[in-house]
């Protein structure tokens, strides 16, 4: 579809400028028509040029979508009419991308478009808010569902950043180690080898001699181990981007790794659980919902595990047998789901499920934090110790044969 810049005539005589995407220039007349508005000027431009401008703008940050989702709750519920309280949150939107979004939402709507077919058409919002709307508008609960909708993200980036605050301080801690080994190796070391070299031709130990020889070759090349350093990383990442297979194959490592695969677990099983409760709360059908929660899992191991739950559930198998067959699950939430679907308070069950992972997530990282920056520290202490003794050992000696 073009992109098409235009400017229109409002009814009480406003001039605005606008752009969009339409079918063709009839659409956009037609749209402009329902509203009251005359066409006045219009540069039809490439498809592209959207693409362009959602990649300039950038989709909503989640958490910006939970605000919008429970603000425009509280408007519904005090009877304030859409398109009211979508201009009263444009004026306030904080980034263009969210004021940009929140327009074209305003426009759809009045072009008749249900909420969550406009939210859904601008491709900036987290996709829980236009599924949930979906479900607010069938059953007249369309407050209810934008409040739960916020509270769902909200968690959702909770989980986030507690991962990510359990993989950055040790990260950090790491490159701060592999700088000053850089440091010392290029700048310390070869100082000393001078020094060595000009206090006569001593026997040097083996581990001086070693540490001098790499110290000699760190200089030489020390922008191939830079590069080497920083190709792993982005070839990693370019190859998840690139291969599904490769992706699954990282997952699957990250998975069953004795420390981060807990966390990884557990983040993943918290999301999973509060995205069924909340679903299930809102009335949808579990295997619509485990339908959708598919195309919002990052997990691709996870997700290739949890494939086969929607199947089994179509031919009559109990959740909880299901979510057994995974073998991804902790028995703890074999147990609950169990016991919710035998006291019909599965929901409620769902949505404990999920506050008792994102507690475990929070409490993992903390232990994790202090668990591996003393062992990365210890880590640097031995290197360094080594470095000193190989270096301290023979001056020492040296000296003590100078004095003699």
């Amino acid at each position: 579809m073009p992109f098409i810049i235009y400017t229109a005539v409002l009814p009480d005589g406003t001039a605005v400028r606008r752009s969009g995407q339409f079918a063709d220039l009839g659409r956009l007349d037609h749209e402009l028509m329902r509203r009251g508005e005359t066409l006045i000027d219009y540069n039809s431009l490439p498809d592209f040029v959207a693409t362009l401008r959602n990649v300039f703008m950038g989709r909503v940050r989640p958490l910006e979508a939970a605000e919008f989702a429970r603000t425009l709750s509280l408007y519904i519920e005090g009877g304030v009419d859409l398109q009211s309280a979508l201009a009263d949150l444009e004026k306030s939107a904080n980034t263009l991308g969210l004021r940009m979004a929140l327009r074209d939402v305003r426009l759809a709507l009045l072009n008749g478009v249900p909420v969550s077919e406009a939210v859904n058409a601008t491709r900036r919002f987290p996709p829980v808010i236009a599924n949930l709307s979906r479900i607010g508008e069938q059953s007249g609960n369309l407050a209810g569902v934008l409040a739960d909708a916020a509270v769902f993200i909200e968690r959702a980036e909770a989980i986030k950043s507690a991962a990510k605050r359990a993989v950055m301080n040790p990260a950090f801690t790491l490159m701060v180690m592999i700088g000053a080994i850089f440091f010392w190796l290029t700048a310390v070391i070869p100082k000393m080898a001078d020094l060595f070299k000009s206090m006569g031709d001593k026997k040097l130990p083996p581990e001086t001699i070693f540490l001098i020889d790499l110290a000699a070759f760190m200089v030489a090349w020390w922008w191939a181990v830079a590069i080497g350093l920083l190709a792993i990383p982005a070839s990693i990442l370019l190859g998840r981007q690139m291969s599904d297979r490769f992706r699954l194959a990282t997952d699957r490592i990250g998975w069953h790794l004795p420390i981060i695969g807990q966390m990884v677990a557990l983040a993943n099983q918290a999301y999973y659980f509060q995205y069924l409760a909340l679903m299930y709360k809102s009335g949808v059908v579990i295997t619509e919902a485990l339908s959708t929660l598919r195309l919002s899992l990052t997990n691709t191991y996870f997700l290739y595990r949890t494939k086969s739950v929607e199947g089994e559930l179509r031919s009559g198998s109990r959740l909880s047998v299901a979510l057994t067959n995974t073998r991804v699950f902790s028995p703890l939430a074999l147990r609950m789901a169990n016991v919710g679907e035998e006291t019909g308070t599965l929901d409620n069950q769902l949505n404990r499920l999920a506050t008792i992972f994102i507690n475990q997530v929070n409490a993992r990282v903390e232990v994790m934090a202090k668990l591996l920056e003393p062992i990365l520290v210890i880590f640097l202490g031995a290197i360094f110790g080594f470095f000193v003794l190989a270096v301290l050992g023979p001056l020492y000696s040296m000296l003590g044969s100078l004095g003699q």
